[in-house]
């Protein structure tokens, strides 16, 4: 499944097996299927994601 995240709202970042990107909100990363990722909020407010799944 694709999995696309919007960052609503605070700051942080997410690693995937091909790079790492900075957050802040209206970011829009797209995570290809079958690709490991982790998501590390850093700032002092919550990070908040808005995710979709999608089917191939």
């Amino acid at each position: 499944m694709h999995e696309i995240f919007v960052v609503l709202a605070g700051q942080g970042e997410v690693r995937t097996e091909t790079y790492a990107l900075t957050l802040a909100p209206g970011a829009c990363i797209h995570i290809q299927p079958q690709e490991s990722h982790a998501f590390r909020n850093s700032g002092t407010d919550d990070l908040v994601l808005l995710y979709f799944g999608l089917a191939d």
